[in-house]
């Protein structure tokens, strides 16, 4: 038993020092390397190279010195400031022409719109004036066709009475009350008015002549008298021009 237990120990042991003899062995590849490349660092600094790694590019570029590599590299960068610069330049020369053919499509399409608004109001107008001269048309139509009827009525006498009935009554009515000394009566009714058309006194000058015998006058011996009675009315002037009472 005691020597199983010193063999386990010392297989232990063994595999303890194993284990720190190779992470020892690890450390220090890790400082070789690092040391390696410090040193690898530190000589391309002095040749006027950045680091290794730029040594390494200006090599696979072509270039041995430093000088010449810092130069192609001033170059490089130059050239991709122009072009970014250009290309800065052309997207905004692109945006400005696209502003600009924007901005004259927006005014073609303004100028469109304006026309059409003008045609549209130009179109409106002329129907209105149609509309306008139409009407003028069938108001002067309408107007000659009342004159023509008017005309037509005045050159006939009843026609002429009917227009004019109410008026014409009343004013030989008053110029005929006028005309007696005495008491007089009128005696008219719904089949007998006071007066009735009888013709043209004066046909050249539009004067009807009226006629009636609804009336009664009284003489000076308080008898009452039928009689006749007519009155000559102007059309045109509306007014009576003569009254005559037949006793």
């Amino acid at each position: 038993m005691v020597w199983f237990a010193l063999v386990a120990y010392f297989s232990k042991m063994r595999r303890r020092k194993a284990k720190i003899r190779a992470w020892g062995s690890f450390i220090i590849f890790v400082l070789s390397i690092a040391a390696i490349s410090h040193f690898q660092n530190a000589d391309a600094v002095a040749e006027g190279f950045k680091s290794t790694s730029d040594r390494m590019a200006a090599k696979n570029a072509g270039f041995t010195d430093s000088f010449s590599w810092r130069s192609e590299q001033l170059r490089r960068d130059r050239e991709l400031i122009q072009q970014a610069e250009e290309n800065e330049t052309a997207r905004r020369i692109q945006e400005s022409e696209a502003a600009k053919r924007q901005q004259q499509k927006d005014e073609e399409l303004a100028k469109a719109e304006a026309a059409e608004e003008e045609e549209r109001e130009k179109k409106a107008a002329e129907q209105k004036l149609k509309e306008d001269e139409v009407a003028k048309a069938e108001a002067a139509l309408a107007e000659e066709a009342v004159r023509a009827k008017e005309a037509a009525c005045l050159a006939d006498p009843q026609c002429a009475f009917d227009e004019l009935s109410i008026q014409i009554s009343v004013d030989c009515r008053l110029a005929i009350e006028k005309l007696p000394k005495w008491d007089f009566e009128w005696t008219d009714s719904w089949t007998e008015p006071k007066f009735l058309p009888a013709g043209w006194a004066k046909k050249d000058q539009k004067t009807l002549l009226l006629m009636g015998q609804a009336l009664k006058l009284q003489n000076g011996f308080g008898a009452w008298k039928r009689v006749s009675y007519f009155c000559a009315y102007n059309l045109v002037s509306r007014k009576v021009v003569d009254v005559v009472i037949n006793q």
